[in-house]
């Protein structure tokens, strides 16, 4: 690990000791280490906060019941003259509420920063701190069960790491979007992802092949994904332990009338429970609902794919004139959306100046 003294919060005399200097510290690198592999809810294993000299490890799991703990977590992400740092901050969007109540502003995310200095895409913090800041640091344990306790050695240096070069890569960053006045760029996306974090997408779309559903059978699958949102919800499951997509599918092209047709349903499937098994045969069973299929599955005609491919040139090309990759511009979801009269972001605040002249 790169030198830094780091400082344990793992009781409420820890958080008392330190608060004061951590809420008035004008920019802090934060990241979080978490488990999900059983859970529909992330379980918080870690909140790494850094200034580049000192790490702060608190433990979510000796402070799961500390008010002053969350209160330092909410007054840290809320404190508006408090810069945080993040690296693809939307990972840790849904830790950082349940540890805080609250999303982190004013963000930094240097992942989106770099992209908007023409950096590939969804860069790795691996990647970016060495071409930064010339420094290695070792990836591969993010996945690691974050919750154990005593956290071994290496998983502590793995831990730090993931803060201390954040504060060096927000003053490169900075300097360059600072000459290329794409400041108030990176201020707009960072709230633009935080605004995507609090808006829901139809269940529906998270079932793998819904698109190829007549409107029928996407109506109940609609149904079925709803459902299904709600009781891994409820339940803290994974939504694939309440019922697979495949399931989901096989039950909204060809409906089960009863338990016995339920249990036949063809390729085998993990089958749930009997009280699920009557809740989703009563889905199925029950009258249509108004339902519109949403955009993102209504098929692309030959001339709305022509238009796409159009389209993509035209933003390829004013991206080549910015230096920049063309989806940080427009995505290919993007353009389908307004190929086929929807709304899209790329149209809003700096994208929509950019791209003012779009040949629609």
């Amino acid at each position: 690990m790169h030198s830094s003294k780091i400082v344990f919060l793992q009781d409420e005399s820890h958080i008392e000791r330190h608060a004061d200097a951590l809420l008035s510290a004008p920019l802090l690198g934060l990241d979080t280490e978490f488990v999900r592999e059983r859970t529909y809810w992330p379980i918080p294993g870690l909140l790494q906060i850094g200034n580049g000299e000192t790490v702060w490890l608190l433990d979510p799991i000796t402070l799961a019941d500390s008010s002053l703990a969350r209160n330092l977590v909410r007054d840290l992400l809320l404190q508006p003259g408090l810069t945080k740092i993040l690296h693809s901050a939307g990972e840790d969007f849904e830790v950082l509420q349940r540890l805080g109540g609250a999303l982190p502003r004013p963000l930094f995310d240097t992942q989106i920063a770099a992209a908007l200095l023409g950096h590939p895409l969804q860069m790795r913090y691996e990647t970016l701190a060495e071409e930064l800041l010339g420094l290695e640091f070792p990836g591969g344990l993010g996945r690691n069960d974050w919750t154990r306790r005593p956290l071994p050695e290496p998983w502590i240096e793995y831990a730090c790491n993931d803060v201390i070069g954040l504060p060096a890569m927000f003053d490169a960053l900075t300097e360059g979007l600072e000459r290329l006045e794409r400041l108030d760029w990176l201020a707009q996306d960072c709230e633009r992802a935080m605004a995507r974090f609090g808006s829901e997408e139809p269940p529906v779309l998270r079932i793998k092949g819904a698109a190829a559903l007549d409107d029928d059978s996407l109506e109940r699958a609609a149904r079925l994904a709803i459902w299904r949102e709600a009781r891994a919800r409820e339940r803290d499951l994974p939504r694939g332990f309440i019922a697979g997509d495949a399931l989901l599918l096989e039950l909204a092209r060809r409906p089960a009338t009863n338990i016995v047709e339920f249990s036949r349903t063809t390729p085998p499937h993990r089958i749930p429970g009997a009280a699920l098994r009557a809740e989703m045969l009563d889905i199925v069973r029950a009258d249509p609902t108004e339902f519109k299929r949403p955009s993102e599955l209504v098929p692309l005609t030959p001339d709305q794919r022509a238009r796409i491919k159009a389209l993509q040139g035209w933003v390829r090309r004013r991206a080549e004139e910015l230096r920049l990759e063309p989806a940080v511009l427009a995505s290919r979801r993007d353009l389908t959306r307004l190929v086929q009269g929807a709304e899209s972001d790329c149209l809003r605040g700096w994208r929509g100046q950019i791209l003012a002249g779009i040949p629609l």
